[in-house]
């Protein structure tokens, strides 16, 4: 009898264990301070906090991995993650991710330049013939697309901190970028006050969503995700940066 129940004890272990890994959630990242990013081997930030705090009322675990952009983007797109934090949406992009209907937050994308610049800028068109940094796989949106050739010459950067690193060595060009992110990173850099918002190109949600390569299942997530970010964001539960 003793062996029996070892034997059930056993068996009903390794069913609980099945079922555990079976909800764990694997979202692709980028390093998008102050939202999410990469510091000493952990992946830290506001919507890591918040995707933590819907994943534990679903049941759920998260398991966060921060990639390139566009291999986040491929990663998910493939189905080889589950999920994708801040993404906008596009339409090329709907053709292969289910989006979380509840956004975690509108976002500015902005035109930067150095405070010693006071050129007044009322619309995108009063930068023809400036100089831009942008940052390389980085989408701005269909506004800043479909004006960029007013610029006489966009330079691509690698990442944020080269592309702020070079605006503040040429504080009479401009930068193309997530304001908030921008700055974020510029304060880390130690050039907090350096730079000041000359343009506002527009304001976007931001969404987690979930890859369609996983079928019904993925649908079900964004539904779900959705219903319990609007729960936490009524019960005040959601961090202001994301609101």
């Amino acid at each position: 009898m003793n062996k029996i129940l070892t034997i059930l004890c056993f068996f009903s272990a390794m069913i609980l264990t099945f079922d555990a890994a079976a909800e764990t959630v694997v979202f692709s990242v980028g390093n998008f301070e102050p939202y999410h990013y990469e510091e000493n081997g952990e992946v830290k930030g506001v919507f890591v906090e918040t995707v933590g705090s819907v994943c534990e009322r679903l049941d759920l675990t998260p398991r966060f991995i921060v990639y390139p952009w566009k291999r986040a983007i491929a990663l998910v797109k493939s189905g080889e993650v589950d999920g994708i934090i801040s993404v906008f949406h596009t339409e090329e992009r709907a053709g292969f991710l289910y989006y979380c209907p509840e956004p975690f937050c509108y976002t500015r994308t902005a035109i930067l330049s150095g405070k010693e610049n006071d050129r007044r800028v009322r619309k995108l068109t009063d930068l023809k013939g400036t100089y831009l940094y942008q940052v390389r796989g980085t989408f701005y949106g269909p506004c800043y697309d479909k004006r960029k050739d007013i610029f006489k010459d966009i330079w691509i950067c690698d990442n944020i901190e080269k592309q702020i690193q070079l605006l503040d060595k040429r504080p009479f060009h401009y930068a193309i970028a997530n304001e908030m992110s921008f700055r974020a990173v510029s304060a880390k850099l130690g050039l907090k006050d350096r730079f000041r918002t000359v343009f506002v190109v527009n304001k976007n949600p931001l969404h987690v969503a979930f890859s369609k390569a996983l079928g019904e299942k993925g649908r079900n997530y964004a539904e779900k995700f959705g219903v319990v970010l609007r729960q936490l964001r009524e019960e005040g539960q959601v961090p202001k940066i994301a609101k």
